[in-house]
């Protein structure tokens, strides 16, 4: 299940509609997503949890936070194996069972905001485009 404050916080930055109802439980509706999330400590959209529950979650977020890392480094490593397949194959694409691997160059254009900034002041300035978020941080 994908963590509700995952869903939260990447749905902040769309234009999209979504619902959230704060009971004995959360209940998260985000166009074809629906999250529901059981909270018995929870009650009317205030968490009841005392110091020690929260350095709990705490622990536990952590502990997950390092498996997810390394479970990364192994999808990483995956990756490059594969990577090689195709590039000692001399392929692009390769269709292996009911799997298609592909690994190819694309090129992206992007303005250069340092030299525009430093050239053109005002116009960098005047379409300079400011947005605010949240970032939830555990240290």
């Amino acid at each position: 299940m994908i963590p509700l404050y995952t869903i939260m916080s990447n749905m902040s930055r769309t234009k999209n509609k979504f619902q959230i109802t704060l009971d004995n439980e959360v209940k998260l509706e985000y166009n074809d997503i629906k999250v529901e999330v059981n909270q018995p400590n929870k009650t009317k959209g205030v968490f009841h949890m005392g110091n020690h529950e929260i350095t709990s979650k705490i622990r536990e977020y952590k502990e997950y936070s390092a498996i997810i890392k390394e479970l990364e480094a192994v999808k990483d490593t995956i990756a490059d194996e594969l990577k090689a397949i195709l590039t000692q194959a001399g392929e692009d694409t390769m269709t292996v069972g009911d799997y298609k691997m592909s690994y190819t160059d694309y090129s992206r254009r992007d303005i250069d905001k340092k030299a525009l900034a430093a050239d053109h002041s005002a116009l960098y300035a005047k379409y300079l485009k400011e947005s605010t978020y949240k970032r939830f941080i555990v240290a």
